[in-house]
């Protein structure tokens, strides 16, 4: 018990030295079911319930003429659905995840869910992304990287996850995050564009990630994103209206349930491999 009291304070007093008085309300926010919607392709077709806030990430990542697409850490497989949906027709998306379990929740997801046209297009791979590169060095017009996080939502619905929280667990998910996006910015072709993506609330682990990427490749440059175009894209392909505020950050957009209607928490950063 004391254990768990200790976790609560520590959690508690490190969230609140980063958000001040909001920490409560938001806190609340993440406690409470997320703002979801629903994905449909077909109605013989499973539906897919994903965050808004999700959506809203996938759809960032500009796909046109894109031919060679990749999501790296792809389970459970609503992004890599918004994603095979865009593709054009002679495209193709890899959706990798390296653990089994989740990799076959990924599975699932898309034969369940894409019409066979679209699930043609798409190839499951195993691999550790922090290795790929070294067989794929330059080879994607588009990348998602959504990684591993803290996941703040989660912990705080698991007790056996909010006992095992700590501020070293946060670093240490930020060097495998660094790692990652440094292996998916090889992989990436020249003016290709990666979107990177995390559910967690830290600048640790969000703008700090994308700081040491920027500091490592001068060919790398942060782009923004539209947010009102990007909805109105949403809108028309999905016939939905995404009640969210995406709040500008140094070098993206953070998605926070208070603030859009129990959506996220969404961090999204746009990068394009310049010339």
């Amino acid at each position: 018990m004391a254990k768990k009291n200790k976790a609560k304070i520590d959690f508690d007093a490190y969230y609140t030295e980063i958000f001040g008085e909001r920490w409560a309300v938001l806190k609340k926010n993440l406690s409470e079911n997320p703002y979801s919607v629903k994905i449909q392709f077909h109605e013989s077709l499973s539906p897919y319930y994903m965050d808004a806030g999700s959506l809203f990430a996938a759809s960032a990542l500009p796909l046109d003429k894109a031919k060679t697409v990749l999501d790296l850490c792809a389970a459970p497989g609503g992004k890599s659905l918004v994603l095979a949906a865009s593709l054009e027709n002679t495209s193709s998306l890899i959706a990798n995840e390296l653990s089994m379990q989740r990799r076959e929740r990924l599975l699932s997801v898309l034969q369940q869910s894409l019409p066979e046209n679209i699930l043609e297009k798409v190839r499951v791979t195993p691999y550790d992304g922090r290795l790929m590169h070294k067989r794929n060095k330059e080879q994607f017009d588009a990348i998602l990287c959504d990684l591993p996080c803290s996941s703040e939502r989660h912990v705080l619905a698991s007790p056996k996850h909010f006992q095992e929280w700590s501020t070293g667990r946060i670093k240490n998910l930020s060097y495998t995050q660094g790692a990652l996006l440094s292996s998916a910015f090889l992989m990436l072709k020249p003016e290709g564009f990666l979107l990177y993506a995390t559910c967690a609330l830290t600048k640790m682990e969000n703008d700090d990630v994308i700081e040491k990427l920027l500091k490592k490749n001068a060919n790398a440059a942060v782009l923004d994103i539209e947010i009102e175009e990007l909805k109105g894209k949403i809108q028309k392909n999905y016939k939905l209206s995404l009640e969210i505020e995406p709040e500008k950050t140094e070098y993206g957009y953070h998605i926070l349930p208070d603030s859009s209607n129990g959506a996220g928490p969404l961090y999204v950063s746009l990068i394009q491999k310049v010339l």
